[in-house]
């Protein structure tokens, strides 16, 4: 009896072995891995120090590949055509103004390089919105046409799912928007702003109103359904000249930020403004 257990032990010790074997060799050979999601918003690349590869260098294609568990990858964001790069669009990474970044693949991981240039007054990234917590994106308040960037995709799928967009309003309709916003005296930059949005696409079809404010500190988003579309026409009797032109900003002000609050609960998008923006090159 006793032979028949010391046998047992042995062959349960030397089968214990053997998985232990095979799983080393299943991470060795690639089986255990996590995917890199890679994006750039603007004109620049993302490129690996190591191999010197551009990994993206398009704001409409993502680059995806896998890599082996706790592999570590080098990255390097670079601008260019006169943009530069701004930060990472990820609040997991610990320096998001860094350009360099060394990606320990201890997961699946989704970063974006957002760069820009002397047209953005202010900027950040996006991080959760009251629907969904696995966003990633940014936000750009810009001196001129198309004013208002947003962008927010949703990292639970490989493929692109936008969930909003970059707007291409129309810029010489004035009933399609309502913008104040202040690019100057570098501590009380802000943009409040209406974007009645239409979208007639192939993937895309929606009709929808944005309540829009952000400051040095603070990025919010609500998103109505057309059947809000009235809230566009009160803002434009009490707040605007016959020119479309805000004519009473701490209501208009008010307006937006009441509202915003007033549907928080709803589709909210919330981020944060990220520093150092650069408010001294007025």
């Amino acid at each position: 009896m006793y032979k028949k257990t010391k046998l047992a032990t042995v062959f349960v010790l030397f089968l214990s072995f053997i998985i232990f074997l095979s799983g080393c060799e299943t991470s060795s050979t690639g089986t255990a891995t996590q995917r890199l999601n890679a994006q750039i918003a603007g004109i620049g690349t993302i490129r690996d120090i190591d191999s010197e590869e551009i990994l993206t260098g398009n704001q409409y294609t993502m680059y995806s590949e896998r890599y082996l568990r706790d592999d570590r990858v080098r990255l390097r964001a670079e601008g260019a055509a006169n943009q530069n790069f701004l930060f990472w669009a990820d609040n997991n990474i610990g320096n998001i103004y860094n350009a360099r970044q060394d990606i320990r693949m201890d997961s699946n991981k989704n970063i974006m390089a957002v760069f820009g240039g002397e047209e953005v007054f202010l900027s950040g990234y996006i991080h959760e919105s009251a629907q969904n917590k696995n966003v990633i994106g940014f936000w750009k308040a810009l001196r001129d046409y198309p004013e208002i960037e947003i962008y927010v995709r949703d990292t639970r799928y490989l493929t692109e799912r936008y969930r909003y967009f970059y707007d291409d309003i129309n810029e010489s309709d004035p009933d399609e928007h309502i913008i104040l916003r202040n690019e100057a005296d570098h501590d009380s930059e802000f943009i409040a702003a209406l974007f009645r949005i239409e979208k007639p696409e192939e993937e895309l079809e929606y009709s929808k109103l944005l309540f829009i404010y952000a400051d040095i500190t603070v990025f919010q988003t609500v998103v109505l359904d057309e059947d809000e579309y009235h809230r566009f026409d009160t803002a434009q009797d009490e707040y605007t000249d016959e020119y479309g032109n805000v004519d009473d900003r701490e209501g208009f002000i008010s307006y937006v930020r009441e509202t915003i609050y007033q549907n928080r609960n709803k589709d909210i998008i919330i981020g944060s403004t990220a520093w150092p923006y650069d408010g001294s090159s007025n």
